[in-house]
Order: structure tokens, then C-alpha cells, then sequence
């Protein structure tokens, strides 16, 4: 998976001994159907939680001969290069 659609893909957070899960509301229905059939409650969130954090990627690629830059949508941040 490249850097930001792997920061920007749907998250979830387990809650505790009560097998609960907190989601962002962009996991699919049909997941969140299958958890259900799991035992597993679901507390659907936002589309983007803060509550889940938030990461900044720099990467090199080798083969472009570049840097690369992303930012999470949670927080407000913006990519940069000099």
C-alpha cells in the first residue's frame, strides 16, 4: 500500500474486556455486519476520528529518484519540501 492511502484507510480501536470495537464509519457495512455476527459490538465515529491519532510519512523512492510527503486528514497538516 503506498503511504497515504495507507494513512488515510478507515480505523478501528478495541475498547476493553467488553469486546467492543470504535470504528470510523468508512469500514464497510458488510465488515461491520461480520464483526457483529462475531460477538463483537461496534461503536461506529466519524468518517475521520481524531480520537484515533494521527501520523505524518517522508519517504524516499528510489527508482523516481524523489521524496515523498503525506499527512494525515485527521489533524490539520499540510506536506513540504524544500
Amino acid at each position: 500500500m503506498d503511504p497515504y492511502p495507507a494513512i488515510d484507510a478507515p480505523r478501528f480501536w478495541p475498547l476493553g474486556d467488553d469486546g467492543s470495537l470504535e470504528v470510523e464509519s468508512r469500514i464497510t457495512g458488510e465488515v461491520v455486519r461480520d464483526l457483529a455476527r462475531m460477538g463483537i459490538l461496534v461503536l461506529p465515529l466519524g468518517e475521520y476520528s481524531w480520537r484515533m491519532g494521527s501520523l505524518q510519512v517522508v519517504w524516499r523512492d528510489e527508482e523516481k529518484g524523489m521524496l515523498g510527503g503525506a499527512s494525515d486528514p485527521r489533524r490539520l497538516g499540510q506536506a513540504g519540501g524544500i
